[in-house]
């Protein structure tokens, strides 16, 4: 049988990383050992660690990438201005057609695949090309619940505002964007609040299936019987619910139980998550760590217990790695970890609009003492998440989007 020819448009792509960089590089070797013909295009910023990395990866070669990157000007740009990596990242669709185009680049191409960055903001233009398109899986209309949106300082408000505004300005104005959405064949999102919120706007067919995959999985030990580990991973952003994590915390040690935190992550909210330790008198208690991608599997391997509280997250990394660890997850109902994680692996805490910040509080520092005093369920859970990470594979994950193809 012949085998198909796809473009895949992964502006990030790299190996050996997570999050978006590791999603580019996955799927190009999950499409290629799937036997189709994969061209992927990137930034040429990438090239250098794609190449370095190559010989690791036989189902992949020098000529299944095409780099493109805009003129230095604009590099520079990006970096200087206020959400100068979005409007780049917008540039850069927009002349990647115009060069693919001039080049003839697309004549054999039978496939187009758009697939990060997965957010459904920002369009690809390529679909003007006529060919089968998929366009995702994209995220970026998890929305955060109000209650808590009340309770945020006025500068994150702001932020949070601008974030929603720019939702609806997209969808409103951006002809580009609707274009986009109209004339794909394939629409995925990461998560079913997405496909909720972009149902009661686009009448396109909207598929949720993740982005992202499990590789290794380490089967791990009993709960400790002393100090309980806890871990967070992630960007220490105010959306990441870190706060809700060292005050839920700290009432679950109030109830005699002998708890480590252990928060892994940089990011603008690290100082004053530091100096919330220490007003709380529990600094002693909480690490705060750095961990390379590459040596993060250890940390993992070393707890016994992932706590992710992101407030409007579209997927989650992190819940992958923590699962292939075999550690059960709490998290909150809501975005992408409610899709990931169910109740065979971990425990999510309910999410309404009218729930205030001491609700998931109360609600966190509960679950924690209830699971690390009923062994047997730790048990269960643990198990469940080997299971889940098994199942959350990248093959499948791949697999679940091109089965219709």
């Amino acid at each position: 049988m012949k085998k198909k020819k796809i473009l895949l448009s992964a502006y990030s792509c790299e190996p050996n990383k997570g999050s978006e960089p590791g999603i580019g590089w996955n799927w190009a070797i999950q499409l290629s050992k799937m036997g189709y013909i994969v061209k992927i295009v990137t930034r040429q910023n990438n090239k250098k660690i794609i190449e370095k990395n190559l010989k690791k990866f036989p189902s992949l070669k020098k000529e299944n990438f095409y780099y493109f990157d805009l003129p230095k000007i604009a590099q520079i740009l990006k970096k200087k201005i206020p959400g100068g990596v979005y409007f780049y990242y917008y540039l850069w669709q927009y002349f990647l057609y115009k060069k693919l185009k001039k080049e003839n680049f697309i004549n054999d191409i039978e496939i187009i695949h758009h697939l990060t960055f997965g957010v459904f903001r920002i369009p690809s233009f390529l679909w003007k090309f006529n060919k089968r398109f998929i366009f995702g899986p994209v995220g970026g209309y998890e929305l955060m619940p109000n209650g808590i949106f009340k309770e945020l300082k006025f500068k994150n408000k702001i932020i949070e505002s601008l974030r929603i505004f720019s939702n609806f300005f997209f969808i409103k104005f951006d002809k580009n964007l609707k274009e986009c959405v109209k004339n794909s064949n394939l629409f995925f999102v990461k998560s079913t609040d997405t496909k909720k919120n972009l149902r009661k706007i686009y009448k396109k067919k909207i598929v949720q299936n993740f982005d992202i995959g499990t590789n290794s999985i380490f089967k791990r030990k009993k709960l400790n019987k002393n100090k309980i580990k806890i871990l967070f991973v992630g960007r220490l952003l105010y959306w990441k619910g870190v706060d809700i994590l060292i005050d839920a915390f700290n009432s679950a040690i109030r109830r005699n139980i002998d708890l480590r935190l252990t928060i892994c992550g940089i990011g603008e909210e690290l100082e004053s998550l530091k100096e919330k330790s220490f007003k709380l008198k529990i600094n002693h208690k909480i690490k705060f760590i750095k961990s390379k991608h590459n040596k993060i599997k250890n940390v993992y391997n070393s707890h016994d217990l992932f706590i992710f509280p992101s407030l409007h997250d579209s997927s989650g990394s992190v819940l992958y790695e923590a699962l292939s660890s075999s550690l059960p997850v709490i998290c909150l109902d809501t975005g992408g970890p409610a899709d990931i994680i169910n109740d065979t692996c971990g425990i999510k805490i309910p999410v309404k609009n009218e729930y205030k910040r001491e609700f998931y509080i109360k609600k966190i520092s509960e679950e924690i003492v209830k699971l690390c005093k009923n062994k047997k369920n730790y048990n269960k859970l643990s198990k469940g998440a080997f299971a889940r990470a098994k199942l959350l594979s990248w093959k499948n994950t791949v697999h679940n989007v091109y089965k219709t193809i």
